[in-house]
């Protein structure tokens, strides 16, 4: 077609310009249905991943805490999560046992009892204390009866250190579990970027998660 017949709104810059941003409009359009699909097919196979790789992992959970280990796994092995638990419970309760008392216990027969027994606490004789307590603390109450208060406040001096054993139990529950999934999760995500992205998505303060 001759230049001298177009049309004039076919002929000068601007008409070219909104000719060539159609042409690319349309080439776009005809284009995105394709680009849509395709985002859903990858959104879909990333999704199925996850899953297969949750599973794997809720299996190792189930695996560890009912304490079927690798047996190529070491003694030490952090991944061994039941055993490490276990541990520092055991641990936990003969701190509370030796150290979660302000004054030892003692027996009927007035000897300090073994399983509380320890060299940390105060040596004077809960009994002594106890009396002691109760005869500064009597109030209108019948002869023969306790204050209520008093049990209370003798309660709270006895377990005065119950917060910091139990704190530090936590702590170490919290450094077990972190430590179990650094290593689970290297063996079950292999790419470097999804791992870090998993581990700190999964990285929540252990007292607030609980």
């Amino acid at each position: 077609m001759p230049w001298g017949s177009l049309p004039r709104n076919m002929v000068g810059i601007p008409s070219l310009k909104n000719f060539l941003g159609k042409l690319l409009y349309d080439h776009i359009r005809s284009g995105f249905s394709i680009l849509v699909q395709e985002i859903r097919t990858l959104v879909l196979e990333s999704r199925t991943q996850l899953d297969s790789l949750a599973v794997k992992y809720q299996r190792c959970v189930y695996d560890s805490l009912i304490g079927s280990y690798d047996n190529a796994w070491k003694s030490d092995d952090r991944r061994k999560l039941r055993m490490r638990l276990q541990i520092t419970t055991d641990a936990f309760s003969k701190g509370m046992a030796t150290r979660g008392h302000t004054r030892v216990f003692r027996l009927v027969n007035d000897e300090v009892d073994g399983e509380f027994a320890t060299s940390l606490i105060k040596a004077e004789n809960i009994y002594y204390w106890i009396r002691q307590v109760y005869r500064k603390s009597r109030g209108s109450e019948l002869p023969g009866t306790v204050n209520p208060t008093v049990l209370e406040n003798m309660f709270c001096q006895q377990s005065e250190k119950w917060n910091d054993i139990a704190a530090k139990h936590i702590a170490d529950i919290e450094r077990i579990i972190k430590a179990f999934n650094e290593a689970v999760f290297r063996d079950i995500f292999h790419e470097d970027n999804l791992r870090e992205k998993i581990g700190n998505h999964n990285n929540v303060p252990f007292r607030k998660a609980s």
